[in-house]
């Protein structure tokens, strides 16, 4: 299992350099500050927001019959930041958007025994902090990069897709 996390520089604004994470968890991180947090956003709930970016996944991933679940969490577990840090050189004051958790498709055996299902998770407070105007655009983003990821993309591959932390 492998792939990559982009992340973002808050100071410069400017990409910043992407590092390699080999794990089945694999998330979506930005360097933030809080001015960057959007002030409204309108009367969509976040949940219908989600549910937009996944209805604009094209319908042949949408029907595969293993797709994930996406649940929706307002903060990435403790837990996982925690381990993600100690096993990934994660920089000081980055964010996690968005986590796929599970074994990529394209890594699968018929003989594997699965302990959980696979799922992506979108973390509303992150990504809320992270947005610097269009939630919807930010949210499909997210959403679509951790599905990458569960295809079997790594993070260069989602990069090329344009799927990438800008």
């Amino acid at each position: 299992m492998g792939g990559q996390w982009p992340t973002r520089n808050s100071q410069s604004g400017a990409s910043g350099a992407l590092r390699f994470s080999a794990s089945s968890q694999e998330g979506m991180r930005y360097n933030t500050t809080r001015d960057n947090m959007p002030k409204s956003t309108n009367s969509e709930s976040f949940e219908e927001i989600v549910q937009w970016a996944y209805s604009t996944l094209p319908p042949q991933i949408r029907g595969l019959p293993d797709f994930p679940g996406i649940q929706v969490v307002d903060e990435p577990p403790e837990d996982v930041l925690k381990d993600v840090a100690q096993r990934k050189n994660w920089p000081r004051g980055t964010e996690m958007l968005g986590l796929y958790s599970g074994v990529y498709r394209t890594e699968r055996q018929h003989f594997q025994t699965r302990i959980a299902p696979d799922l992506i998770f979108v973390f509303r407070g992150p990504i809320l902090r992270c947005c610097k105007g269009d939630l919807r655009a930010e949210v499909k983003r997210v959403v679509w990069h951790e599905v990458a990821h569960w295809l079997g993309h790594d993070e260069e591959e989602v990069g090329d897709l344009g799927l990438s932390a800008s």
